[in-house]
């Protein structure tokens, strides 16, 4: 072996022992589990995509099963060997609920469908967000309570105890669970009264009124919610000049007084000059975000039970 060879040899053998004594520069229990989680979120994208993938070449809806499993088992995971360093924690509902939303959105832009369809049966999914959405009929300036998709029926977030008026509730215990699994950024207004503090002082809620969806199973499902400022806010058309500003699935041509079958697409109606209730607490007050669907629309802060609105339900799923 010549001189030079054998010197060129130790020299790489040395360079690679002192990289391997070297620590990884930068390379924390923070920075791992950061880059793990990384990691993680790009799997469950590419999970999420080949799903939806091979639903458009089956003509199925796509099976997400395996993303979610893996996703949360490999993301508490990492969370447990970061002993507590990982920059973020216990966000796995916030991150999976990002990268699903922005999975959806783009296998709906990749499918040129429209972003609103009517499934024929008294609702509408929408395909952007994979959410589905009540329809509303109805629309002649009258309530009409024994119908719950009446355009024009309006309801209290919540009531007030009548042994003791400062502690809002819900009037029964389905409401009750409901409103406090689904209401965002805190739960007041969603107990029921206690001993002592008389009975609820409303004979219905927002949150009744959903909960009474449930119980029929409309449109075959029983997991319908009052929707979040987000969700809510998500339908508005910004582009229209007129009353209501939403799209054409939720205004249909028919809408009027003669607008009763929930199931013609023509017929679905929105109410333009009355705010909707959102599940969405107004920071610093006893009150809930609403959105009004006049042009240029603004959200706004209601108090729960002394203004009474409209509600329209949701559902995660298509």
């Amino acid at each position: 072996m010549g001189e030079t060879m054998r010197k060129t040899m130790i020299g790489t053998a040395l360079a690679a022992s002192a990289l391997l004594a070297m620590p990884a520069l930068g390379l924390t229990a923070a920075k791992k589990c950061e880059a793990g989680k990384l990691k993680e979120a790009g799997n469950h994208t590419f999970c999420r995509m080949k799903a939806e993938a091979k639903a458009v070449k089956t003509g199925q809806g796509p099976d997400y099963s395996k993303c979610g499993s893996k996703f949360s088992t490999k993301w508490a995971s990492l969370e447990t060997k970061a002993g507590g360093m990982c920059p973020t924690s216990g966000d796995l509902s916030a991150q999976t609920a990002d990268l699903t939303r922005n999975t959806l959105g783009t296998a709906w832009q990749l499918s040129g469908e429209p972003r609103f369809a009517d499934n024929g049966d008294g609702t509408i999914r929408d395909n952007k967000l994979g959410l589905t959405w009540e329809k509303k009929v109805e629309r002649d300036g009258e309530t009409n309570l024994s119908n719950p998709h009446d355009a024009d029926n309006r309801y209290f977030w919540s009531g007030q105890c009548t042994l003791n008026p400062s502690k809002l509730c819900q009037p029964t215990s389905a409401a009750a669970t409901l409103c406090a699994a689904n209401a965002e950024g805190g739960t007041t207004g969603c107990d029921e009264c206690a001993g002592g503090e008389g009975t609820c002082d409303v004979g219905g809620t927002a949150w009744t009124w959903a909960a009474d969806l449930n119980t029929a199973s409309f449109g075959g499902h029983t997991d319908w919610r009052v929707p979040t400022w987000q969700e809510l806010h998500g339908i508005f058309d910004f582009a229209d000049p007129t009353y209501p500003a939403v799209d054409v699935a939720f205004e249909g041509p028919s809408c009027g007084d003669a607008c009763t079958d929930i199931s013609d697409p023509a017929c679905s109606c929105t109410e333009g000059i009355v705010d909707h209730w959102s599940a969405t607490s107004f920071a610093g007050s006893q009150g809930a975000w609403v959105v009004y669907f006049g042009p240029g629309g603004f959200p706004q802060g209601r108090d729960r039970t002394a203004d009474y609105s409209v509600v329209r339900a949701v559902r995660t799923g298509s």
